[in-house]
Order: C-alpha cells, then sequence, then structure tokens
C-alpha cells in the first residue's frame, strides 16, 4: 500500500533536508536508510531501493525525487487500469513526461551568465558554507594544469581534489589546500620529524601484517589475541619466528624501493621503530582514495606487492596538532573542514551539493529550484496533446480511447506536477514523522491533501501554474538529474 509509505517520502522531499523521519526505530533524514528500514512493511520497496540507488550512483542526488515519482506514476497507473488500454496509457504517460523534459529548455538558464560564487549559493539548497565550495572552485580554476579551463573540465576536477571531513568543533569552517589526515594516534617525536616535507609514499588499501589478503581484519586480531594470551606455545614460536622473517622481508622491500611514509587504511603490524620510515595507518579508505587519484598513483592490496611504480612523492605538511596536510606535486587539492558541535548528517548533504555541482557545472545548465520546474511543467501540460506524426510513430491512432486518455493523463499529470511544486516549497511543521505510527490526517493540517487516490481528483480545479516571483526564484536545480530521475521513476512504476 503506497498511501501509507508515501507520507515519509514527501517528507523528506524538497530543499529542507535536514528534515527527519522515524521508521522500525530508525530516525534518518536519508532515503536508502528508510527503503532499508521499511522492506519489511512494503513489497514494492527493494525494487523502489534498486532504482534509489541507481540514481544516486550516477549523479549522486535525486534520489528523493525517484522515490516520490515512482510512488506517483504507480497511483496514477493504477487509477487508470478501468481504461482497459494499458498500453496506450504507458505510452501517453512516457510521452507526455518526456515532452515536460524536451520543454526544460525553454526555462534553463546557461551557467557561463552566473559568477561561481552565486551559482554556488543558489545551488546550494540551505546547504551552509556553501562559499567555501566557491572558492575552491574558483582556486581551481586559477591553478595549474591549464587543462582546467572551462566548467565541464572543473566538473571533473571537483569530484577528483576535494573532500569533505567532519570535525566536531564551535569553530567556523576552513577550507585547506591539501588533503588533511589525522595522525595523533601514530605520531612520535621521531615521526614527527620524518612526516614534514617532501616524501616518497607508498599507499596500501588494507592492512599491514603477514597474510593480510587471507586472514582479513578480524583473523589478524584473533590471532594476535592468541600469541598475547600464550596459547599453544610451540604454535606461536613458529608463528613468532614466520612473523619475523615477514617483518624482515618487508623492512628490505620498503628499504630497496626508498620508501619513507606508508600511508595504509587498515592496521599494521610491522614495528618501523629505527628503520627510517613513518607509517600511518587506520586512516579513512575514502579519503586514501582521493589522495591516490589526485596523485595518479594506485593504491595496492598489500606491502608484499609493492614496485617502483607505486611510489609517488607528497608534500607534508603540520596543520594543526594531531591532524597533516598531504599536497600532490601534480594537482591542487582541497579539504572543506566542516564545524559543527554535533554530527547531524551535513557530511552527507554537503556531498550531495558537491553532486549536485559537479552535474550542473557538466551539463552547463541549471533550471529554477523551489519547485519553479515542476510548475512550468504543470502548465504545459494542461494544453498538451498527440501530434499526427506521435500517432502514427508509437501507433497509437488504431486505440478509440487515444484522445481521452492523453487527455486524463495530461489533466492529472499537470495536477501532480502542480501539487510537487507546491510540495517542494511547503514546511511541514515539525521536524520528525513517525511511519510506525502514521495517521495520514496527520499531514492534512499542514500542506495540501497529497493522500487521497489519484481516481478521486477531480478534473475542474485548474492547477496554479507559471513561474512565480518571489526570493525562491533565486534557487537553481541540475537538469541533468532531474530529466535523468523522472525518467527512472517512470521505469520503476511501469
Amino acid at each position: 500500500d503506497i498511501s501509507t509509505f508515501l507520507p515519509l517520502i514527501k517528507r523528506l522531499y524538497g530543499s529542507s533536508s535536514t528534515r527527519l523521519v522515524s521508521c522500525n526505530n530508525l530516525l534518518t533524514s536519508d532515503i536508502l536508510h528508510l527503503l532499508s528500514a521499511a522492506q519489511k512493511e512494503e513489497s514494492f520497496v527493494p525494487i523502489l531501493a534498486g532504482s534509489v540507488s541507481r540514481q544516486l550512483n550516477k549523479f549522486g542526488c535525486g534520489g528523493r525525487t525517484v522515490a516520490l515519482w515512482a510512488c506517483l506514476f504507480f497511483e496514477l497507473l493504477q487509477s487508470l487500469r478501468e481504461l482497459q488500454s494499458s498500453v496506450c496509457v504507458n505510452t501517453v504517460l512516457e510521452i507526455a513526461v518526456e515532452h515536460c523534459i524536451t520543454r526544460l529548455d525553454d526555462i534553463s538558464e546557461n551557467i557561463e551568465k552566473v559568477s561561481i560564487s552565486d551559482l554556488c549559493e543558489r545551488l546550494s539548497h540551505g546547504v551552509e558554507n556553501c562559499q567555501l565550495v566557491a572558492q575552491c572552485a574558483e582556486r581551481i580554476l586559477s591553478s595549474p594544469p591549464s587543462s582546467i579551463t572551462n566548467y565541464n573540465s572543473l566538473s571533473e576536477s571537483l569530484s577528483r581534489h576535494v573532500t569533505v571531513l567532519f570535525e566536531k568543533s564551535t569553530l567556523p569552517s576552513v577550507l585547506v589546500s591539501g588533503h588533511v589526515i589525522k595522525t595523533s594516534s601514530h605520531m612520535t617525536d621521531t615521526y614527527s620529524d620524518i612526516l614534514c616535507g617532501v616524501k616518497k609514499v607508498l599507499m596500501i588499501a588494507g592492512d599491514i601484517a603477514p597474510c593480510s589478503g587471507n586472514l582479513g581484519y578480524k583473523g589478524i586480531v584473533k590471532e594476535a589475541e592468541v600469541r598475547t594470551a600464550g596459547v599453544g606455545g610451540g604454535r606461536d614460536q613458529k608463528q613468532g619466528f614466520q612473523d619475523r622473517s615477514w617483518e624482515e622481508k618487508v623492512r628490505v622491500l620498503l628499504n630497496r624501493l626508498g620508501v619513507e611514509v606508508v600511508l595504509t587504511s587498515g592496521i599494521c603490524r610491522l614495528d618501523f621503530i629505527n628503520t627510517g620510515v613513518c607509517c600511518v595507518s587506520g586512516l579513512s579508505y575514502e579519503v586514501l582514495e582521493d589522495i591516490s587519484e589526485n596523485a595518479r598513483v594506485d593504491l595496492i592490496p598489500s606491502v608484499e606487492f609493492a614496485t617502483p611504480n607505486d611510489l609517488v612523492s607528497l608534500e607534508f605538511q603540520e596543520w594543526k596538532e594531531g591532524m597533516t596536510v598531504v599536497k600532490s606535486l601534480q594537482c591542487p587539492s582541497y579539504t572543506i573542514i566542516l564545524r559543527r558541535p554535533v554530527r547531524n548528517g551535513s557530511e552527507k548533504r554537503y556531498k550531495t551539493y558537491l553532486s549536485r555541482l559537479r552535474n550542473v557545472f557538466k551539463s552547463g545548465v541549471v533550471v529554477p529550484g523551489a519547485g519553479q520546474t515542476e510548475r512550468f511543467c504543470a502548465e504545459i501540460l494542461s494544453s498538451f496533446s498527440l501530434s499526427a506524426e506521435d500517432k502514427i510513430k508509437f501507433e497509437l491512432g488504431s486505440h478509440p480511447d487515444t484522445d481521452l486518455i492523453v487527455t486524463i493523463i495530461s489533466r492529472r499529470l499537470s495536477e501532480l506536477f502542480s501539487k510537487v511544486a507546491t510540495l517542494g516549497r511547503a514546511s511541514l511543521g515539525s521536524d520528525t514523522y513517525d511511519y510506525n505510527n502514521c495517521n495520514l490526517s496527520d499531514l492534512e493540517s499542514n500542506t495540501f491533501d497529497f493522500n487521497n487516490s489519484l481516481s478521486d481528483l477531480t478534473l475542474d480545479e485548474e492547477p496554479q501554474c507559471g513561474l512565480q516571483s518571489d526570493d525562491r526564484t533565486n534557487i537553481y536545480d541540475d537538469n541533468s538529474s532531474k530529466a535523468a530521475a523522472w525518467r527512472l521513476a517512470l521505469e520503476t512504476a511501469k
């Protein structure tokens, strides 16, 4: 029953991404977390979750749009079953949606007419510290290599060279040149001298331990606990000899390669004291991957596989106590430190914002946000009709009810777009909504009635259409991900 689940998706939809919903004891603002928690309640959720994941994997944003419109398209198709012509209904609905997407060119705006600062502000959708991204984009454009000369190349640069970290603090958020890594638990007086200046670096996506590729983290920890407890003395003596042999082999390898610093996402069981090598372990894999991509060198799975081609020169600078900045000598990189007193999903919202910005830089155009694009679609759908060419192309001329189906679909789809436009602009009152104690009437006092069956919608009401002139017209949206989300939602509903 989609009508039971739809209020949660509606609450998460729109610019206010700080709203929370409660489902099966999970309080979240993440659409995938919500769908995961609701899988036991609704049979259609796994299909919907798959579509949302596809959208997010490709565009990094638009997941809520897919979820909302998939439910709405499904209800619309269900309400039209009595027309006894499902093929014609599906085709007409697809043509109508594509008509809206094509007409988005009429309201799109070229981003080259807008400054980077203004563009970042108007695409932020309420995300704090968006000007840090503007500063970052401006620095990337003004820095070598010279290939970063336009917005399209800037899109890739934002993806490869910008990292977002959260820090629990009341201090202002900052933009740092380079990748920031935490080193407080790994540093000693000896290491602090090594981890400074330009060094030859080896990066490992895994543990530095014997047989780490086979044992995994849990296996390594278990064996370490057994040896510490002194269980199985004969075997431990043999294992200790093998470990010492492995350690010596690795030391010789690192010395031969001239490695000065090792960065790894796993644990380290090798003693680097008096070796002249500094090892920083337990790094976030995401940060390590960003560093490797920026330095244009591959991560290796195990230290035994290291070759001269796996080494890269990186510059290390102490940023503040317990944190060090890593800079590539080839490409500029930046870290945005989001500082807030508590963790509240700021990182995820910021990454979604960066994805939206990258999509816009790649496409080169924006459309009005805050429901304005949906209002435009509602307006053009109110007068939508099939051309003679469409009827021939899609073989719809033989269906006697084609004209009636076109009239019904265009009108109801126009109403949906008009209501979604209102939903994108409306405030739904309190910040949380409980799915487990769902009462559909709870929302009706705070916004329009969006829960009635689509078959109950009257065709006599004219939708409120047209672009509105108020402060919310300053908000931009991503054209490419929005169009892709509508198409994917319709595919999911069918």
